[in-house]
């Protein structure tokens, strides 16, 4: 009896410590992203408008080699950023005003400014890069912000975008944000970071297990309300049903009991797998969309930002992919 005391005694403290460790490893990770927060708000940045030529044939594939400069530029860090999660953030945005048009501007640090425009005039030599001033200084009551999520998990894909002869699905977004009034103003920010390498190696893992992708991935698209039980079940009810088990049951393995077979994958997810392995092997961002309105009439606004999301759905990929809206709160 005084063994099986000890036994759960023993367990018991195991167990509270792998509870502390598992928070303080929450707890250390949250004081890193705010750090990193607060080094990127007083990070000096400059504002640069690209002006890219009225004819261009540069075809996707260029496009995916430059994005794979941009990261690299981004991942070349020392084992001091490293070690503190430091990243190099750029924000890629199209601007439309009623006096200047629609304008195409990046916010990179200024650090990395020299090498960010030796990218650009190699992919395209007939662009031009000046500086401009910060058309966000101007703080404004009417302004909206409107942030867009990914509805399925980041393995899966967005549509491809590959017969830009045929199709600019950039046009309809564009199409959405002239007419404006004097003073007002619409901008689509797509702020991007390097993606975590965790998330990437979940894309793999289902597909070199050959598990069941939809199950494999789906279980790892959690929010903060779904993380919490499978939280506690690991950390608590696990051990403490292992310990209870090893104590006071003697398994013994069925002579009846085999290997599960391989998951048999269909066409469609054949098709999904593709898509997924494709993007996994290329470099990975990750991505804030921001869309912010600032137009005079509240009804007129609505009306833009309704216009606006519609022109997203194109880049939408079937049921399992898609961009939606996450927040909507006055500036």
């Amino acid at each position: 009896m005084n063994s099986i005391a000890t036994w759960l005694y023993g367990g018991l403290w195991a167990m509270l410590g792998v509870v502390f460790c598992s928070v303080a490893y929450y707890i250390f990770g949250f004081l890193v992203k705010y750090r990193e927060i607060r080094r990127l708000r007083t990070l000096p940045t400059i504002f640069l408008e690209l002006t890219p030529p009225a004819h261009t044939q540069k075809s996707p594939l260029a496009t995916q080699q430059l994005f794979s400069l941009l990261h690299e530029l981004s991942v070349a860090r020392g084992w001091n950023d490293r070690l503190w999660h430091r990243r190099t953030v750029f924000s890629l945005e199209v601007l439309s005003t009623r006096e200047e048009g629609i304008r195409y501007i990046v916010e990179v640090p200024l650090t990395d400014r020299r090498m960010f425009e030796q990218h650009i005039t190699a992919y395209l030599p007939e662009v031009k890069v000046k500086a401009v001033p910060n058309y966000l200084s101007q703080e404004s009551d009417d302004s909206r912000v409107i942030e867009f999520r990914q509805t399925g998990h980041v393995a899966y894909p967005l549509q491809r975008q590959t017969a830009l002869n045929q199709h600019d699905p950039i046009s309809y977004i564009t199409n959405a944000m002239t007419q404006l009034e004097a003073g007002e103003l619409i901008a689509l920010q797509l702020v991007l970071a390097p993606a975590d390498p965790y998330k990437l190696s979940v894309m793999t893992g289902a597909v070199r297990n050959n598990n069941d992708l939809a199950e494999q991935l789906n279980r790892y698209n959690f929010s903060l309300l779904r993380l919490l039980p499978y939280t506690l079940e690991f950390l608590i009810v696990r051990p403490l049903l292992f310990i209870v088990e090893l104590l006071f049951f003697e398994r013994k393995p069925s002579s009846h009991e085999t290997a599960a077979p391989a998951h048999r994958h269909t066409d469609a997810e054949r098709e999904l797998i593709s898509a997924i392995h494709t993007k996994a092997i290329q470099a990975a961002f990750h991505v804030n969309v921001r869309l912010l309105v600032k137009v005079h009439d509240a009804r007129a606004a609505e009306q833009r930002i309704k216009v606006l999301r519609t022109s997203l759905a194109s880049y939408g990929a079937s049921r399992y992919q898609s961009l939606q809206p996450r927040l909507n709160w006055p500036q």
